[in-house]
């Protein structure tokens, strides 16, 4: 979105909060802050929601236009230059912004099926595997001298990816595409929301649903401590009779 649509965001939110509660246009009327705090919230939610779903969807199954549309500028890539291969892995720390795993790939200078002088030629493609998956190839001893026709990759729990290669392939760089976290948008900064146009409506519609459960919430507790309030009282004046 523009830095306008983002503003746009802004006011569809408070209009639609004042049509459902009147008094926040008078009494406590919301400020800029107040709002954006729940649109970033609610975008937050509703990428990790989608990221989430997309893990899930089964090869060679494809996402919606909807969500491709929704989703296409977080499509970013990373290089790590200094990787530091020993004993048949590396591990990589993946970008702060890291949301969903698209493909990864290793650049060899040499390898079972790769020979060359050149030394950053041979572009590779890893293969995405589970964790458990991983530990088998680990810790299979007879394995050692195994030919790995690709590098094995996975996700580990410590916001970490890591590569596991054969004993002919020397690994000299790692590259990596993915979907980014979005950044909390921001007028007073000119960071606008980095998703498409077409996710005006859900935003604004999650993020007041947000605003309004908290809202509901807050009464909620409000008139349980009047409640509790008024039993102390009651108590109170029946011990002193």
């Amino acid at each position: 979105m523009t830095l306008e649509e983002t503003r746009q965001l802004g006011i569809e939110f408070e209009r639609r909060v004042q049509t459902m509660i009147p008094e926040t246009e008078i009494v406590s009327k919301l400020d800029t802050e107040t709002i954006y705090s729940y649109l970033n919230q609610y975008q937050d939610k509703f990428i990790h929601e989608i990221y989430k779903a997309l893990d899930n969807i089964p090869t060679p199954s494809k996402p919606s236009a909807y969500v491709e549309r929704i989703i296409q500028g977080l499509l970013t890539s990373y290089d790590k230059d200094d990787i530091q291969p020993s004993n048949g892995e590396f591990t990589v720390n993946l970008p702060g912004d890291f949301g969903l795993y698209v493909e990864s790939r290793t650049v060899v200078s040499d390898s079972y099926s790769y020979k060359s002088n050149e030394p950053a030629n041979g572009n590779i493609p890893n293969i995405l595997v589970s964790k458990t998956e991983a530990s088998a190839l680990i810790t299979r001893p007879q394995d050692k001298m195994r030919i790995m026709r690709s590098p094995v990759a996975y996700l580990d729990t410590e916001n970490t990816i890591k590569v596991l290669y054969d004993n002919y392939t020397v690994p000299t760089k790692f590259s990596m595409s993915y979907y980014k976290i979005p950044k909390y948008m921001d007028l007073l900064t000119s960071t606008p929301c980095e998703l498409h146009p077409d996710a005006f409506d859900d935003i604004v519609t999650g993020a007041v649903d947000l605003y309004v459960q908290y809202v509901a919430g807050a009464e909620a507790r409000k008139r349980q401590m009047n409640e509790q309030q008024q039993q102390r009282n009651k108590e109170n004046r029946n011990d002193r009779s």
